[in-house]
C-alpha cells in the first residue's frame, strides 16, 4: 500500500510589460519548491514525505536509538517504564519531553508537540497507528536481526536526510565486527544461550534474532538449534531441563531487575552442571540493551560487550 504526503506545487507567473507597443508578456520560470519530497518503505507502507521532517517523535525503542545515531534530537520519546528513558543513550535524551510509556503512549501529548513524523514498532504501537497517522506521516519498523537493524536505520536516515550518516554508522558498526573476528584469528566462540524472561518461563533467542546475529556475527554458535515458538521466528520458550542438556558454554542472562534468573537457578544441580556455570561463564547482562531495544547503537554496545566474554582469552 502507498500512502502520499504532498504539498502542492504553486506556479508562478510575472508579467513583463513593455514599454513600447505589442505588450508582449512572458511566463516566469516555475518557483523553486520548498522542500523535495522522499519516499521511504518501511515495513508496512511506501510512504512520501513532501519535506525533510524537523519535529520527530520517536515512541519504540529501536527508533530513539535510531535517531540519535543519526545524531537527530527528536522533540519527543516514550519511556521504557515510569519516568525511565534508555540508560545506554545516556545524555543524549536529555530534556526531551517524554509521550508516555513506549507501550502506551499519549496521543494528546503526541498531537501538542505538532511533530511532522513519527516513529513506531508495528508490533508494540500498531493498534494506535490510524490515530497517530492522522496528526503525522508515522513510519513503523521492527528489527528482526542486526542486518534488518542496519536497513531500518538506511530508511530512517532516507527520511530524514541524514543517508551519509546512516551509511557511514553502518560502514564503521561492520568494520567494527571484522576488526573483532580478526582479532580472533579464526577462533570459534563459547556456545551461547541468550536468555530472557523469568526463572519460571523463560525465553532463548534463536540466531535470527536481533542478539543472536549479533553473536552470531562473532563466529559464536548458539546451543539450541530447534524449532522457534510458533507465534515468533526469533526465539522459543524452553523448560529448564531442556536448557541444561543443551550444556551452553556460555550464558548471557537478561533478568528483570531483583528477578535475576541465574539466583532462581542456582540451587539446581542440573543447572550448576552446565559448562557455563562450572567455568564461570554466566553474565547477567542489561536486558534493556540486549532484549528490548534492537537499535543500531545497542548493536554496537552488545557486540563490544560480548566479544571478551565469549573469547576470554582473546588480547
Amino acid at each position: 500500500m502507498k500512502r502520499s504526503w504532498f504539498i502542492p506545487a504553486v506556479l508562478a507567473l510575472t508579467v513583463a510589460l513593455t514599454a513600447c507597443g505589442g505588450g508582449k508578456t512572458e511566463p516566469a520560470k516555475p518557483s523553486t519548491p520548498a522542500a523535495t519530497a522522499v519516499t521511504v518503505k518501511d515495513d508496512k507502507n511506501e510512504i512520501t514525505l513532501p519535506k525533510t521532517p524537523t519535529k520527530i517523535v520517536a515512541i519504540s525503542l529501536q527508533a530513539i536509538d535510531s535517531l540519535v545515531a543519526l545524531g537527530i534530537k527528536p522533540v519527543g520519546v516514550a519511556e521504557q517504564g515510569a519516568g525511565e528513558k534508555i540508560p545506554y543513550l545516556g545524555a543524549a535524551l536529555d530534556g526531551i519531553p517524554t509521550i508516555g510509556l513506549h507501550s502506551k503512549p499519549n496521543l494528546e501529548t503526541i498531537a501538542a508537540l505538532q511533530p511532522d513524523l513519527i516513529i513506531i514498532d508495528p508490533e508494540l504501537q500498531g493498534e494506535v497507528y490510524t490515530e497517530l497517522n492522522k496528526i503525522a506521516p508515522t513510519l513503523q519498523f521492527r528489527s528482526s536481526s542486526v542486518d534488518k537493524t542496519m536497513a531500518d536505520l538506511k530508511a530512517i536516515g532516507k527520511a530524514t536526510g541524514k543517508e551519509a550518516e546512516a551509511n557511514k554508522f553502518v560502514a564503521d558498526f561492520t568494520a567494527k565486527r571484522t576488526a573483532l573476528n580478526e582479532k580472533a584469528k579464526g577462533k570459534t566462540g563459547a556456545k551461547w544461550m541468550a536468555i530472557f524472561g523469568t526463572p519460571d518461563k523463560a525465553g532463548v533467542w534463536l540466531p535470527n534474532s536481533f542478539v543472536g546475529s549479533i553473536l552470531e556475527g562473532l563466529n559464536a554458535k548458539d546451543a539450541y538449534t530447534g524449532a522457534p515458538d510458533p507465534k515468533y521466528p526469533d526465539f522459543a520458550y524452553l523448560a529448564l531441563e531442556k536448557i541444561t542438556q543443551l550444556n551452553p558454554e556460555a550464558f548471557f542472562l537478561m533478568s528483570t531487575p531483583g528477578k535475576e534468573i541465574s539466583k532462581a537457578w542456582s540451587a539446581n544441580p542440573a543447572y550448576a552442571a552446565t559448562s557455563a556455570v562450572k567455568n564461570g561463564k554466566v553474565f547477567e547482562v542489561n536486558r534493556n540493551l540486549w532484549s528490548r531495544s534492537r537499535g543500531p547503537i545497542a548493536a554496537g554496545k552488545i557486540m563490544e560487550e560480548a566479544f571478551p566474554l565469549l573469547y576470554p582469552d582473546v588480547k
